[in-house]
């Protein structure tokens, strides 16, 4: 689109805002009184057009968090929030998203796309997990790091390491160094996989994992280091691993740091309904924006039932239990102890 110029006259009761390099003049509804009233139909349609484009941005980012875990995305936002509770819920939900974090931090270090880490790439690899574990200036350290993964795969008959090899010893993670001997524990690359394991790593090969895992970052307000070992590492730590003993473990990242990335997982989804909700921005839900949420939760907990035709009832009702302030709008902090109820109820049918 060309440049407007800054000149200005009137056309027809218009204002003429500029000319543009295609000499089309630019007109905007001339105002005798540059305060003039909006009207509620114009503020009814101000806020629609708020809406769309933020339901648009809003759902775009959580569909590629539905698509990292395999899930389709619901056009009801409570179905989408509950599809994440309910994957977890599955037995092999951890060992899944571990496999997919996994293969992010594989991939990166596997430059040649060849779908192994030859022993470059793997050097590369150990150089940045020591350096993670405090080992940066300590050239020995490498080497003799580097002797005993090599002696390792000899003994699996390769001299690059695979993904399955990658992912089953843990080997991202740490756990596999021996920090006493500077060497890896050959019991870490000796476990068998299942076949049910073996099928859905080689479902992962062909994606890239990284693209579909980036959105986490901006959905869940997290500032990437620079780091991608580090990073991955502490989303793994907070999404597969269950609480364990933390003195155990190698130190990639503070203890500290992974319970405030736990808390925002956990508040984000939450946070996610509020904002799906607050058409206009404005930090609080509405009359006619609650309406919206009494339906949508209406929709989920009373499937196979008769549905309240009034749907101000329930705005009513919904008003008597949060809004504690008489104001006839519900806030971030009003809303939020009664949307672990709505879960808890859509589990119990389900």
């Amino acid at each position: 689109m060309g440049s407007v110029c800054s000149s200005s006259t009137e056309v027809n009761n218009s204002r003429v805002v500029g000319i543009n390099n295609t000499n089309n003049i630019v007109v905007v509804p001339f105002l005798k009184n540059n305060h003039k009233e909006i009207t509620k139909e114009e503020k009814k349609i101000e806020k629609q057009r708020i809406s769309n484009s933020k339901l648009v941005e809003i759902n775009r980012q959580f569909e590629t968090i539905l698509r990292f875990f395999d899930l389709p995305l619901h056009k009801n936002v409570f179905e989408n929030v509950n599809s994440i509770i309910r994957f977890f819920d599955r037995e092999d939900a951890r060992e899944e998203v571990s496999m997919k974090l996994t293969k992010i931090v594989f991939d990166y270090y596997d430059k040649d796309k060849s779908r192994v880490l030859d022993s470059s790439e793997l050097k590369q690899f150990c150089r940045d997990l020591l350096n993670l574990l405090g080992y940066s200036d300590k050239q020995e350290i490498l080497n003799s790091t580097m002797e005993s993964l090599q002696s390792i795969m000899k003994q699996h008959n390769t001299d690059c390491l695979t993904f399955e090899l990658f992912w089953n010893s843990h080997i991202m993670k740490g756990d596999a160094l021996d920090l006493e001997r500077n060497t890896f524990k050959e019991e870490n690359f000796c476990n068998r996989l299942s076949l049910d394991s073996l099928s859905k790593i080689s479902s992962l090969k062909s994606r890239e994992l990284k693209d579909e895992f980036v959105p986490f970052f901006t959905f869940f307000n997290y500032t990437p280091t620079g780091n991608l070992l580090r990073d991955i590492n502490l989303f793994h730590s907070v999404l597969v691993e269950e609480e364990e003993n933390e003195e155990s473990k190698p130190k990639l990242f503070d203890i500290k740091e992974k319970n405030v990335v736990q808390k925002k997982l956990q508040s984000r989804l939450l946070r996610y309904i509020f904002e799906y909700y607050d058409f206009d921005d404005s930090g609080v839900i509405e009359r006619d924006e609650l309406e919206s949420f009494m339906r949508d939760v209406q929709e989920v907990l009373c499937k196979g039932e008769e549905l309240e035709d009034d749907i101000s009832v329930l705005v009513e009702e919904m008003l008597d239990d949060c809004d504690d302030d008489g104001d006839g709008k519900i806030s971030y902090h009003e809303i939020i102890p009664h949307l672990p109820t709505v879960f808890t109820r859509m589990r119990e049918k389900q």
